[in-house]
């Protein structure tokens, strides 16, 4: 992998975010705009076409989402001031968060948004996820999710237009609905970045359900963390304090399982593959997901549904082949499987 000069790079990247920029509508407000906190996090592994010092693409990436979000008349909250309180509530990562550290984004720095972004490098792809969190109860607001093909001198672009497209439009604020806690998916033959990315498209299909006013499963995991347990350890004493916490008596267990993998680009030449991972994005060939409804007052599972994904590469008219990928498997998935589940949901919940 080569190594990038970061001033010169991260001048032409700047370059590069200022003329991509240029197309993000905007959408200026009579009243006084509010402050968004972001909090960023980089996954995956070294590849091709990345630079080898992850601060780069993060210093990237935060300027990048500065001008995303001053572009929709969203100011970003103090850098320093958000990155004190992402240590002094030893935040890690974007699937743990502790309500303390969201009231302090809001009393603080003023938030009433955090955006809680994921890149995720793999298989010559960028994968940005993008959460709309409100500070003051731990809704989610809305969310994206959108991937970027990497290749050598093209990161930056690739990195801009990932952020781009994965950034929702404004919030709307204080959604109505009755609460809805959807957990982490438990993956099986899937690492945890292609869970957390499961994850993500159920809860894009669940906040786009205007029914409901869904809880960030982040929060659950932050909250279990803060007394020592195990987020997924569902016991009595686990379901209970889910039920304490949140005010709930149901959650919504997801399940994704992959039944094989391939790489998006098995011919690369040998002296290319000895540089990293096949570029190319990921496919799966067959996967499942499935939704549960757990009660919590009794741990009895009320209501299921699934949905089969097929994988392979869908060819289209004309022979057109139109390649499958991991997140086009997720996300059609979650968007197939919601509506069917809601209405289990609607039933026991009335």
């Amino acid at each position: 992998m080569k190594t990038l000069r970061h001033g010169t790079h991260l001048g032409l990247a700047a370059g590069l975010l200022l003329t991509a920029l240029l197309s993000v509508p905007s959408a200026a407000r009579a009243d006084e705009p509010e402050s968004v906190a972001i909090v960023f996090n980089l996954e995956g592994a070294p590849m091709p076409g990345l630079p080898p010092d992850a601060a780069v693409i993060r210093q990237a990436a935060l300027e990048i989402l500065t001008a995303l979000t001053g572009a929709s008349h969203r100011p970003a909250a103090d850098r320093a001031g958000t990155e004190d309180l992402v240590r002094r509530h030893r935040v890690r990562s974007c699937a743990a968060l502790p309500a303390a550290f969201l009231a302090d984004l809001r009393s603080e720095l003023g938030a009433e948004t955090l955006l809680a972004v994921t890149v995720l490098a793999d298989n010559g792809s960028l994968t940005a996820t993008v959460r709309a969190i409100g500070t003051g109860q731990g809704r989610v607001e809305a969310l994206g999710i959108a991937a970027a093909t990497v290749s050598e001198g093209t990161w930056q672009r690739s990195l801009a237009d990932a952020l781009r497209r994965a950034m929702p439009p404004d919030a709307p604020g204080h959604r109505g609905g009755a609460p809805l806690l959807i957990l982490s998916s438990r993956g099986i033959g899937l690492d945890a970045q292609a869970v957390r990315t499961a994850t993500a498209c159920l809860l894009a299909a669940a906040v786009a359900d205007t029914n409901w006013s869904v809880i960030d499963p982040a929060l659950a995991a932050g909250s279990a963390l803060d007394t020592g347990r195990d987020p997924a350890r569902l016991d009595k004493e686990g379901r209970a304090q889910l039920a304490e916490r949140f005010g709930i008596t149901w959650v919504v267990l997801p399940e994704v399982v992959s039944f094989g993998q391939v790489d998006g680009n098995a011919n690369a030449a040998p002296d290319y593959l000895a540089d990293g991972p096949a570029a190319g994005p990921r496919q799966v060939t067959d996967m499942t997901i499935t939704l549960r409804l757990l009660d919590l007052r009794t741990g009895r599972i009320r209501a299921a549904s699934s949905i089969m994904m097929p994988g392979g590469t869908p060819t289209g008219w004309f022979g057109v082949i139109h390649p499958m990928t991991e997140l086009d498997q997720m996300r059609e998935g979650a968007e197939n499987l919601w509506p069917r589940f809601k209405h289990l949901l609607e039933d026991p919940t009335s």
